[in-house]
C-alpha cells in the first residue's frame, strides 16, 4: 500500500536536531528505531504493513542518517526520543527497535514502565561482547574470532573518518546495488537507504556514523551487553521528574535499562505469564 510521508527535523532542546518521518496512519502509535550504523529507511518495507492499522513514526538516531552529530550517551538520546515523542503528539507509543534500536526501547521501557509495549528485535549484545557469552563455543576460538573482529571494527571506524570522492561513492552505490540484486532486496530502496548514510561537506563525503559516535558505542558497556542491565534492573543515577525507573550513573559508561527493579523473589511462572501479556501492544487486531 502507498503511504503518506512527511520529513522533518526536531529540535532536542541543548541536543541536536534528529531527523523524523512522519508516516501517518490511523490506530495505535509506533516510534521505530533503527540500528547501529543504519537510519529509519532500513524500516522501509514494514511502515506499509503497520500503517494499515497503526500511526507509524520512524527516527533517525543522533549521529545517523540526516540527525546531527552529538556525544553518544544513553539518557540523551532517550530525551532525543522524547522530543519525536512529544513533537508528534504520540502520547504513549509502543517502541520497536533493531539492534541498537532494540536495546533503546528497552531502555526507554525502564524510564516509562506504562508503555504499552517495547519490542526489541536482536537488541541484546553487540557481536563484540565478553567472550563468556559465546557459551559452547571454544575457548580459544572465540578468542581468535574476537580479535579478528576488533581489527575489523577498527579498520572500518577508521575508514569512516576518512573522505570519499564522488567516484568513490558511485563505485560504493554500484556495490550496494550489486548486493541489492542478488539477495532480493529492491535496489532503488536500498540505494536510496545507503544514500541517506553518506554526508556531504565541502565537495567530500563521508560516511555515517562518524568515528566518535561508533567509538562510543564500541567503549560503551551497554552496547557490549544491554542483557545485564535486564537482569540486575536498578541503577545509580538520579531519578528524573516525571520519569519512573533510572539508568547507570557516571561511575562507568551508561548502559540501557529496562523493566523495573527487581526487589523479590522470582514470581511463580503463572505470574510471569500474565506480567508479558500485559505488557503486549493493546490493540492486538
Amino acid at each position: 500500500m502507498d503511504v503518506d510521508q512527511r520529513e522533518f527535523r526536531v529540535g532536542t532542546g541543548s541536543g541536536p536536531r534528529v531527523a523524523v518521518r512522519d508516516y501517518g496512519g490511523k490506530g495505535p502509535p509506533v516510534l521505530l528505531l533503527h540500528g547501529a550504523g543504519g537510519n529509519l529507511l532500513h524500516w522501509a518495507a514494514v511502515v506499509p504493513r503497520l500503517a494499515a492499522a497503526h500511526r507509524v513514526v520512524a527516527m533517525d538516531l543522533r549521529g545517523h542518517g540526516r540527525s546531527d552529530d552529538a556525544p553518544w550517551e544513553w539518557e540523551r538520546v532517550l530525551d532525543d526520543i522524547e522530543a519525536v515523542i512529544d513533537h508528534c503528539g504520540l502520547g504513549s507509543p509502543a517502541v520497536v527497535g533493531h539492534s541498537l534500536g532494540g536495546m533503546l526501547a528497552g531502555a526507554w521501557a525502564r524510564r516509562h514502565p506504562d508503555c504499552p509495549a517495547a519490542v526489541s528485535l536482536d537488541g541484546h549484545r553487540a557481536a563484540e561482547t565478553d567472550p563468556d557469552h559465546y557459551a559452547g563455543l571454544p575457548a580459544e576460538r572465540v578468542r581468535h574470532d574476537l580479535e579478528r573482529l576488533r581489527s575489523l571494527f577498527t579498520a572500518q571506524t577508521a575508514t569512516a573518518a576518512q573522505p570519499m570522492t564522488a567516484d568513490q561513492v558511485a563505485a560504493l552505490l554500484d556495490q550496494q546495488r550489486a548486493f541489492a540484486a542478488a539477495t532480493g532486496i529492491d535496489e532503488e530502496e536500498w540505494e536510496a537507504t545507503v544514500r541517506r548514510g553518506i554526508a556531504e561537506r565541502d565537495g567530500r563525503y563521508f560516511l555515517r556514523p562518524g568515528p566518535g559516535t561508533t567509538s562510543a558505542l564500541r567503549a560503551s558497556a551497554g552496547f557490549r551487553d544491554c542483557l545485564r542491565g535486564l537482569r540486575r534492573g536498578g541503577g545509580t543515577a538520579p531519578r528524573r521528574p516525571g520519569h519512573q525507573g533510572t539508568a547507570p550513573g557516571p561511575r562507568g559508561p551508561a548502559r540501557p535499562r529496562a523493566g523495573p527493579p527487581d526487589r523479590r523473589a522470582p514470581r511463580p511462572r503463572r505470574a510471569r505469564r500474565r506480567a508479558a501479556q500485559r505488557l503486549r501492544p493493546r490493540d492486538r487486531r
